[in-house]
C-alpha cells in the first residue's frame, strides 16, 4: 500500500491527552520506545496512494486541510510537537 497520510510527532507530545479529545479521528497513536519509534506521535491515513490519481490526492488532502483547519492550528500549539506532515509515501 502507498500511504497517503498527515502525521504528527514529538519527544515530549502528550499523545494520550490529545487521542483522548482527538476532534480528528487520528488512526493510529506511537508512544516513544514502542517497537523501533523514537518521538511519540499521532497518524490520519487518508487514502490508498496506489489507488487514487495524484489530483484526487491533492483534492482530498485539500479538503482534509480545509475541513479541519481549526483543529490542526491548536494540533499545531501543543507542546511537545515537533513535526507535521501531510505526505505520499511511496514504501510498499
Amino acid at each position: 500500500m502507498n500511504f497517503f497520510k498527515l502525521f504528527a510527532h514529538g519527544d515530549g507530545l502528550d499523545v494520550d491527552s490529545y487521542s483522548a479529545a482527538d476532534p480528528i479521528g487520528f488512526d493510529r497513536v506511537w508512544h516513544r520506545g514502542d517497537q523501533h519509534y523514537k518521538s511519540n506521535g499521532i497518524e490520519k491515513l487518508l487514502g490508498d496512494g496506489n489507488r487514487l490519481r495524484l489530483r484526487d490526492q491533492d483534492r482530498i488532502g485539500t479538503q482534509f486541510l480545509e475541513q479541519y483547519k481549526s483543529e490542526l492550528t491548536e494540533l499545531a500549539k501543543l507542546l511537545g510537537l515537533d513535526w507535521t506532515l501531510l505526505i505520499n509515501d511511496f514504501a510498499n
